[in-house]
Parts: C-alpha cells; structure tokens; sequence
C-alpha cells in the first residue's frame, strides 16, 4: 500500500476549509488502499502572508511528491489561477518517469495535461472536494473502482475551457489529432465562451480533435445560453469533420464522474 497525499497547486484554501479537507481525508482512509493520507502544507494559504505559497515552492512540493515511491496518488484539491504559475519551474526530466496518479479539476486542467503528455502518470480529471458534499458516498465508491482499475468511460484531452487555453503557444499544449477535447466551466458568459471558442478554433483545436465532449458551463446554464454555444459548436463541428457530444456528469457539480486523461495517440478517429 502507498500513501495518497493532498496538496494545492493553484489558489491555497482559507483556512476555514479544513474542516472539509478533514472530511476528504477520511473518505480516502475508508477506501482502505492507501497506508496514509497526508496534506500538504500547500492546500491552504501562506499563514504568514495571507496568499498563496510562492509558485516555486509548490513546484518544489509536486516534484518531490511525483518522485517519490512511496506515493501512489495525488490529489489537487485546489482551484482558482495560480496553476499555471508554476510551470516555468517544473523539471519534466526529473518527473517523467512518475506512475503515480494525479487526480484534479477546473484551473488545475494546466496540470492534468501537462502530466499526461510529460510524464508516465496516470491523470484524471476529479474534483476531490466532492468526497465532502453531499453525494461523498457516491463519490468516495467511484474513486474506489478508478484506483482498482475499473474505468470504463471516454479518454480524454482538455478540461476547464479557460484554463486548457493557458497553454496555447506553450510546448506543453496537449496533442488533440484523434482525441477528445472536454470542455467545461463553472463562471463564463454566453460572450465570454464564444471568445474562448473561437480562440481554439484559431489555434486549430477543431481540425485536431475528433471529438468534442461539452460538460456543464454552470454560469451558462444559469442563464438558459448553453443552447446557443451547443448550436454553435455544431456549425464549427460541420465545418472541420468532429463530433459534438454533451455530457451533464462532469464539471462543476457535486457528482462529478472521475474521467482519465488519454495519453497521445491512445483513442482513434
């Protein structure tokens, strides 16, 4: 048995959120794989300062957790807009040979692509957090068959659609020829999401990936706007030969369904 260990690679939690990173602790105790499950001193905010710990240092904390045998997974409990931030000082020579899986969600989508086109890693997109709401049970049990080996869903590239876009024009932008692009959000507008969109078509998303799995655009939703940008999805899918394919199980919501990352070349068009 290996250890599972919690940290915080974008925005450091307030401190008031330990109750419920408490709670996550011991779901992930009650699936009984893991010899111990640590947190991470980078999960919360700099006591010190009030803010986040400085990029390099969590970077520093990522590394050494990747490298370490003694640990079988990672989960990022963390979300906001710091991931990208420490990027510039990962060592993917040091990392890529890591197997442990890594598991997070929304501005941590830098990351989860990042991990499965650098490194061995076994990468899902998960919000952990949910192990403390109100379908934990649920949760907690479909964790349980994803580290047994049980996975039977999509493969997929992406995540958050803001949050992917911060790797355009960086060496670390995922490889989307005969993949599936996930894109989901919680805060965007009609307006904003049509700007984002548009950004992946000119960056030539739509003429890699074969498929385009829409989740749940929460803010959108709200607003009765998913409607347009699904129908807009779909001239652009007309136009460069994909597929569109909505799905309300994964995003922003409580019951978020664990979903692995593919690594290059894995799916076929």
């Amino acid at each position: 048995m290996k250890k599972a260990v919690l940290v915080g690679m974008s925005n450091g939690k307030p401190l008031n959120q330990k109750r419920r990173v408490n709670q996550v602790v011991r779901e992930l105790k009650a699936i009984d794989i893991f010899s111990e499950v640590i947190v991470d001193a980078s999960v919360y905010i700099n006591v010190r300062t009030g803010v986040t710990l400085e990029a390099e240092e969590r970077a520093n904390v990522l590394m050494d957790y990747l490298v370490d045998p003694s640990v079988g997974a990672i989960f990022d409990v963390s979300g906001g807009d710091m991931a990208n931030t420490i990027v510039p000082y990962l060592d993917i020579k040091k990392i890529q040979k890591s197997k442990v899986h890594f598991f997070g969600y929304s501005d941590v989508s830098v990351l989860l692509n990042i991990l499965t086109t650098k490194t061995d890693c076994t990468v899902w997109n998960f919000p952990v957090m949910t192990l403390a709401g109100p379908y934990h049970e649920l949760q907690t049990e479909r964790l349980r068959d994803v580290l047994q080996g049980n996975y039977q869903g999509p493969v997929i590239l992406g995540g958050n659609i803001r949050c992917t876009l911060k790797l355009a024009g960086t060496p670390y932008w995922p490889d989307l020829v005969n993949q599936t692009l996930l894109i989901e959000a919680f805060s965007g507008s009609y307006e904003k999401v049509m700007s984002m969109l548009c950004q992946y078509e000119m960056i030539g998303a739509f003429k890699e990936a074969s498929m385009v799995l829409v989740g749940r655009f929460t803010e959108l939703e709200k607003a009765n706007r998913k409607e347009l940008i699904m129908e807009h999805l779909q001239r652009l899918a007309n136009e460069y030969h994909f597929t569109v394919q909505e799905t309300y199980q994964i995003g922003h919501i409580p019951n978020s369904i664990p979903v692995k990352y593919a690594k290059p070349h894995s799916s076929v068009r």
